[in-house]
């Protein structure tokens, strides 16, 4: 499991170096089209080529470091950058659930980082032979003080979208006039408890209290979600819109230009994206919140920690 869940939070960045790198001239047209022509010009095909290019390096370089072990730390700090870059590259700056996925990978790759760098691997190997269940209050002990602050600044980030999602509820229930005559009572009392209960997580996971359960079922969640949102298998050879589900919001996406095969590749990134989420809420519950947290030792769905016999 340990060696499984850093390849699942990985995935997107798998997945979009082989689709950029498959149909690279697409990509940098339309990087080319966005803020880089608004603020740059005749110059910015050129300028797009090149920051893609880097990118697909910084993505293949950042992924090997970390899968290979060698300078694992520096290899989350390429991806981060990445991340960082990756919204005003594609001119999705003002679209807050694209910003708030990546705020969510962000966190992950923080959490990711905090376990790979050399003072917790060391922490690691100090540690007698134990279940993975007891890994994380065991290492939360060890685990200096700079790690630890890297762990909290992941946990913050970690539930970025579902955090956009909770508001986006709200603010759909109390504003949008349609929204309220479409929801019979029984709708906005699912809609209440679903707030209630993602509130709930997003502040138990921020503040490290039954992180690693609320994690562990964000994640359950999210997987499901996925697999009935955004499953880009069933639809690949469509010939026509109407074969496909609804095209996800994208800043500056000319509708009149989309075909299938577009509509495809939005939900494949959308999959592998929020499979790459999964994998961050797996990492807090295999790896646990970390020294500053309310709940320090969260022995994960209350099973007794166990020594491992030899």
């Amino acid at each position: 499991m340990a060696s499984l869940v850093p390849l699942i939070t990985l995935s997107t960045f798998f997945d979009d170096t082989a689709r950029v790198a498959t149909a690279f001239p697409t990509h940098s047209e339309s990087v080319a089209e966005g803020y880089l022509r608004d603020h740059i010009g005749d110059s910015s095909k050129w300028i797009a080529k090149f920051l893609l290019a880097c990118g697909l390096l910084a993505q293949v370089a950042g992924t090997a470091l970390v899968l290979c072990n060698i300078f694992p730390e520096r290899g989350c700090d390429l991806l981060i950058w990445w991340c960082v870059l990756h919204p005003v590259l594609y001119s999705q700056v003002s679209n807050l659930e694209f910003c708030s996925e990546t705020a969510t990978l962000i966190g992950g790759l923080l959490i990711l980082r905090a376990h790979v760098q050399p003072e917790s691997r060391s922490a690691m190997e100090t540690l007698p032979h134990v279940t993975s269940v007891s890994i994380s209050g065991a290492l939360a002990c060890k685990t200096p003080r700079r790690s630890a602050r890297q762990q909290l600044l992941g946990r913050a980030l970690l539930p970025s979208l579902y955090t956009y999602h909770l508001f986006r509820t709200l603010v759909a229930n109390i504003t949008s006039r349609e929204h309220r005559q479409s929801h019979s009572i029984e709708m906005y009392v699912v809609d209440t408890l679903l707030v209630v209960l993602l509130a709930l997580g997003v502040a138990f996971i921020t503040v490290g209290l039954r992180s690693r359960a609320c994690a562990l079922l964000l994640a359950f969640l999210n997987g499901m979600l996925l697999l009935t949102q955004h499953p880009f298998w069933r639809f690949m050879g469509a010939q026509t819109l109407a074969e496909l589900p609804p095209v996800p919001y994208i800043e500056s996406l000319d509708l009149s230009r989309v075909e299938p095969r577009h509509v495809v590749d939005i939900h494949r990134y959308l999959f592998f994206q929020g499979l790459s989420t999964t994998g961050a809420l797996l990492l807090l519950a295999l790896y646990g919140p970390g020294e500053l947290a309310v709940e320090e030792h969260e022995a994960i769905l209350n099973l007794p920690v166990e020594t491992r016999k030899d």
